[in-house]
């Protein structure tokens, strides 16, 4: 399954293990428009719906 549209991730970094500060107040989410504007999903989707040829060898060195 794939992380949600509408999910976060939140990071937080201390010097060690004891340093621990109150968790930050959450920032909104960058709203995302359209997956088919982003040049990495484009190529690399299971969604795209491109089908790649197996006899085509793209190792060949030519």
């Amino acid at each position: 399954s794939r992380f949600p549209v509408d999910g976060a991730v939140q990071l937080h970094f201390s010097s060690g293990p004891d340093a621990r500060y109150p968790v930050p107040a959450p920032t909104p989410a960058v709203p995302y428009t359209s997956l088919n504007d982003d040049p990495v999903v484009r190529a690399n989707s299971p969604f795209n719906g491109q089908e790649f040829d197996d006899d085509e060898d793209t190792d060949s060195g030519k």
